[in-house]
């Protein structure tokens, strides 16, 4: 591969491109040579803009990444963005698709506003073509809390079946906020063969 190795990070539902952990992951990476691409669905209106928008704007949003991209990473539903994107795309496999506290499926959640917010973003079409995300990425890796507030671990390990793999399920992770995440710098590393 010419240049430098590069990693697509998508924020989830009501959060942008500073989200949490990102600037500390991009500041890390960047000590071993490794670029990273953060952007917000909607610069102007931070992350009230990214719970405005529609499935088709997610989808093209996550889109935006997969062009020359090394790997990518989605938090929560943009990683479902990340998946319907993968759908339709047309350019060389990703070496990695690393998907955190992600799901697949519509879920009960205690959170009812939170569950009004998500429901459109998963039903953008039925299901999603499995056989066709696998065949674009080399390595998929999901992760996911048993303490996660948003989303059950029982929908992280769905997603992980039906991509084929094995979840990582950590015990007090939660929706994984936090400034530094150690674990998901690792898992880039070992992904990138750093």
């Amino acid at each position: 591969m010419n240049g430098k190795l590069k990693v697509g990070l998508v924020h989830g539902m009501g959060a942008d491109k500073d989200w949490e952990c990102f600037p500390w992951l991009e500041a890390e990476l960047s000590v071993v040579d490794v670029s990273v691409d953060r952007r917000s669905i909607d610069p102007e209106k931070g992350r009230r803009g990214s719970l405005l928008k529609n499935p088709d704007e997610w989808e093209n949003f996550a889109a935006q990444y997969l062009d020359s991209r090394v790997g990518v990473v989605g938090h929560s539903v943009g990683g479902i963005a990340l998946l319907r994107a993968l759908e339709s795309y047309e350019g060389a496999p990703l070496k990695f698709l690393l998907l955190v506290a992600s799901y697949a499926r519509v879920f009960e959640t205690e959170k009812k506003g939170l569950a009004k917010r998500i429901i459109p973003i998963l039903e953008m079409r039925d299901g999603f073509d499995w056989e066709a995300i696998e065949s674009k990425v080399d390595t998929i890796v999901v992760m996911g809390s048993m303490d996660d507030p948003h989303v059950p671990v029982e929908e992280v390990e769905f997603l992980a079946g039906k991509l084929g793999v094995s979840p990582t399920i950590y015990q007090d992770k939660g929706h994984f906020g936090g400034i530094e995440f150690p674990e998901l710098k690792k898992q880039i590393m070992k992904l990138l063969e750093i």
